[in-house]
């Protein structure tokens, strides 16, 4: 199975299989596990804390610092969960998302944007790059073992 993992403010895609997740699997099942259970969790070695919110096979996490929201990802493991949460992806960046992403993808995929707080911070950009697949394929994971 291949992960769809779409950037909304670059336009940028790739797909990413389980195996490429791998290295930081662990610690995003742990980050993860955390979150859900507290319904935040401190993002280890980072200034920012994840918050997430689950709902059937589709996970929304919001990415916060002291003050500001700073980044959002959403994730769907089924196609029949993502429409809305695609569309709400879509509808409530304040941030420009490229045209060419306004199709949805199939599922499972993850979306990941930056929120206008969170344009400066370079440490949040790399971490959402390099954490974004792990935790999808984490979540999707936890849902196969529910």
């Amino acid at each position: 199975m291949d992960l769809r993992h779409i950037s909304l403010p670059t336009g940028r895609t790739r797909t990413t299989r389980r195996e490429d997740a791998r290295e930081g699997l662990c610690d995003s099942e742990d980050l993860l596990a955390a979150a859900i259970a507290q319904g935040s969790a401190q993002v280890p070695g980072q200034d920012f804390e994840l918050q997430v919110v689950a709902r059937r096979g589709c996970l929304l996490c919001t990415v916060w610092n002291e003050e500001f929201h700073l980044a959002t990802m959403a994730m769907a493991s089924t196609q029949i969960d993502s429409s809305e949460l695609w569309r709400s992806m879509l509808e409530t960046s304040l941030v420009a998302i490229r045209a060419e992403v306004s199709g949805q993808p199939p599922a499972p995929w993850i979306a990941s944007r930056i929120e206008a707080a969170g344009l400066e911070n370079q440490a949040l950009h790399v971490w959402l790059d390099a954490a974004g697949p792990s935790l999808a394929w984490a979540w999707l994971d936890m849902l196969r073992l529910a």
